[in-house]
């Protein structure tokens, strides 16, 4: 027999994932947007970046914005999103941020990688989170975010394209370090 409480349960419970469902719509249309800028601010330095860098912005960019309009297509017609985009579409994210900075160190140098305005994505991804996720997929996206970045951090430091240095301002300050 189902008690009042157990039915209160499941329409609290099919309440969030509305919201989440809602929520997860918004935030790929805010994604578009962000694409959008991100295109044209690739545009706009093409002329100063190397053949190779271009590349690979373009490569990143088209590659999350097929990802992004490929949900509308497939997806948005239904009334609920499948639930695992709520944590494929950050991953996606996380990990796209991830592939450009390695891409801007292997194409150019660590410091363009590091000193990159893109990094500041990460934490724009991460803020976003608990506006549709739950706990677990904002804390797994989160783990994510440390351990790519991490392991770029690694992979630099380990190949000798960067110092280790105890100094912020002797890590700012030294030469721009080449691959």
């Amino acid at each position: 027999m189902i008690g009042p409480a157990t039915t209160r349960r499941a329409t609290n419970l099919h309440l969030l994932d509305s919201r989440r469902d809602r929520a997860e719509r918004l935030l790929n249309g805010v994604r578009v947007g962000v694409l959008l800028l991100l295109v044209t601010a690739a545009l706009a330095y093409a002329p100063n970046l190397t053949p190779t860098l271009n590349r690979m912005n373009v490569i990143v960019l088209a590659t999350m914005l097929v990802w992004t309009i490929g949900q509308y297509v497939v997806f948005y017609r239904r009334p609920m999103l499948p639930a695992w985009l709520g944590w494929a579409s950050p991953a996606a994210d996380i990990t796209a941020v991830t592939v450009i900075l390695a891409s801007y160190a292997i194409a150019h140098s660590a410091a363009l990688s590091l000193r990159t305005p893109i990094l500041l994505a990460y934490f724009v991804i991460l803020a976003a989170l608990p506006v549709a996720a739950t706990r677990r997929i904002a804390a797994a996206v989160a783990v994510l975010a440390v351990v790519e970045y991490a392991s770029l951090l690694g992979f630099l430091i380990a190949g000798g394209h960067v110092a280790f240095v105890l100094s912020p301002m002797a890590a700012f300050a030294g030469p721009a370090p080449h691959l």
